[in-house]
């Protein structure tokens, strides 16, 4: 038989904090990043527009991290970064689909407040307009009546880019430690 420990989503939506134990923080480290060259395509000219997706994209995971921080955490900025067909992908739990459901998920957690988050690349690959970030997260998150707890885990962040030049997550799924 399975067992597991009694979770509590938080206002990082999709990172999870143990409600009976504090996980540690995850290592820092460089990120890398590599890109797929569509056919046809040189690989000067995919290299140069790759470079730029992927700073654009690990803008966006940074920007992420960001807009958990707060007392309460703002659901619209988080939302806001979601494409229309957007997934939150909780551990557990059902997918969280769209900005509306992303920031309705969001709104129940006002009474915490997160002191920090953190999402660190490790790995990036662009193909196109499309992305897929990997790498690790940590949070440091005070629930109602508790003391703070610090969690960390990995991610996967899939993006899209918009016909504006801007990505927006498309799907993102967390592994607590």
């Amino acid at each position: 038989m399975l067992l597991r420990r009694p979770l509590k989503v938080i206002g990082l939506v999709g990172l999870v904090v143990p409600s009976l134990a504090s996980a540690q923080a995850a290592p820092r480290g460089k990120g890398r990043s590599s890109t797929a060259v569509p056919s046809g395509a040189s690989a000067g000219a995919a290299s140069a527009s790759s470079a730029s997706d992927t700073a654009a994209v690990h803008a966006v995971v940074h920007a992420y991290a960001a807009s958990l921080v707060g007392a309460p955490p703002n659901p619209d900025r988080t939302a806001s970064l979601y494409a229309r067909d957007g997934e939150m992908l909780p551990p557990g739990g059902p997918a969280v689909v769209g900005p509306d459901s992303v920031r309705a998920l969001l709104a129940g957690f006002s009474k915490f407040v997160v002191e920090a988050a953190e999402m660190i690349p490790q790995s990036t690959t662009v193909m196109g307009s499309h992305a897929i970030s990997w790498g690790d997260y940590t949070q440091r998150a005070v629930p109602p009546g508790q003391p703070a707890v610090n969690v960390g885990g990995r991610y996967v962040m899939e993006l899209v880019k918009q016909a504006d030049g801007r990505w927006l997550v498309r799907r993102l799924l967390v592994q607590p430690r």
